[in-house]
């Protein structure tokens, strides 16, 4: 399953409760707004902080499958990048995040 390729958009009404919304289209084709997350406590430093953070997840599992896809290029190219400790580490917590994010860990 794929997550919602158009762009995140955030509302926060007056009680102070974030909504993550993406754009979409009905069955007839008219645009509607979905709703993804309702984070509550959006006016503390850690709820903005942790509603950006989740708004952010699409273009971080493009930039980690992006540095995956690098790092099996530098490879091929006959670049060892695994010897080099914070490269490897970097590779496995991509792929845990990736995982994680598909639901398959």
């Amino acid at each position: 399953m794929n997550h919602s390729k158009t762009p995140w958009g955030l509302n926060v009404n007056s009680a102070h409760i974030a909504s993550i919304v993406y754009q979409s289209k009905t069955a007839q084709g008219e645009p509607t707004e979905g709703c993804l997350a309702l984070v509550l406590g959006f006016n503390t430093p850690e709820g903005e902080a942790n509603t950006r953070l989740l708004m952010a997840a699409p273009e971080m599992l493009e930039a980690l499958e992006a540095m995956l896809d690098a790092f099996g290029i530098l490879r091929q190219g006959g670049v060892n990048v695994l010897a080099v400790p914070e490269a490897v580490k970097a590779r496995e917590l991509a792929h845990a995040a990736i995982k994680k994010a598909r639901g398959e860990s």
